[in-house]
């Protein structure tokens, strides 16, 4: 008996600048922003859009990144592994809904995890206009605060903060800045994990998260209710809310859902009013 292939599918919502709103134009400035090509570089990807196409009132496309990877190949001349590296690179197909710019997408285990893709999109977005303040956030219809949520599990297990230098020296909090004025990285991460759960009053994880409100660098949260059994939930604050995720069927050779499976999602999301 064979095994059926199942990957996941996300939901979220882009929400446009105000005065896009007011002006009527968000649908077309989204047309606009969605060029091919649209190299975007965070955390030592170069992200990609695809070709985009418009049918019956929905976009759709893929967005991924590509990297050089290192590996051992096999040379049968020399009856040895060699040192090589090669292209590698994978990406996340989505479907948007014009009417409310409701998105669909499928996160891939290779790297694009749901933070990641709003991340990438929401670079490409912003870099439309020095005003378009473009942001994705969960169907919930308003972003939800690390502390709101924190307030909904028991134990958070796992923090990670993420920042990408440079930026101006004066937005940095003295902890960060002293990290970054240090080390000079072009990426700083940091990662705490806890069974028993962290600490998040901690004055560190305190001041991280009010860089992350001000719009610097990117946190995610684990956490769990009752005993350690129970289902993990996420926090990020690229969508200011958990992520959650439906399964579906994916193709066998490559892993990817079809566009038919990602359009069936719209039928359970309601039509929000803009």
């Amino acid at each position: 008996m064979s095994t059926r292939a199942v990957g996941r599918v996300a939901r979220a919502r882009l929400v446009e600048p105000k005065q896009m709103n007011t002006l009527g134009g968000g649908a077309d400035r989204l047309r606009a922003a969605l060029q091919p090509g649209s190299p975007e570089l965070r955390y030592g990807r170069t992200w990609h859009l695809s070709q985009i196409h418009e049918e019956q009132g929905f976009l759709h496309g893929r967005l991924g990144f590509g990297q050089q990877v290192g590996v051992d190949l096999w040379q049968d001349e020399a009856q040895d592994f060699e040192k090589a590296r090669v292209d590698n690179g994978v990406a996340a197909p989505f479907v948007i809904r014009m009417v409310d710019m409701v998105l669909v997408y499928q996160p891939r285990r290779q790297g694009i995890r749901p933070e990641s893709f709003a991340g990438a999109l929401r670079a490409i977005l912003r870099r439309s206009g020095k005003d378009e303040t473009w942001q994705i956030e969960s169907l919930a219809g308003e972003r939800v605060p690390f502390e709101k949520w924190r307030a909904t599990v028991d134990i958070v297990t796992r923090l990670r903060f993420r920042l990408e230098p440079p930026g101006p020296p004066q937005s940095y909090s003295s902890t960060v800045a002293g990290l970054i004025a240090a080390v000079g990285p072009d990426l700083a991460a940091l990662e705490w994990r806890a069974a028993a759960g962290l600490n998040t009053e901690a004055k560190l994880v305190q001041e991280l998260l009010s860089q992350v409100e001000a719009g610097i660098g990117d946190m995610v949260a684990y956490g769990r209710c009752g005993n350690a059994s129970n289902a993990e939930r996420r926090w990020n604050s690229v969508l200011g809310d958990e992520s959650v995720m439906t399964e579906v069927e994916v193709s066998e050779d490559g892993g990817e859902v079809s566009r038919s499976s990602l359009l069936a999602q719209f039928e359970a999301i309601d039509i929000f009013e803009r």
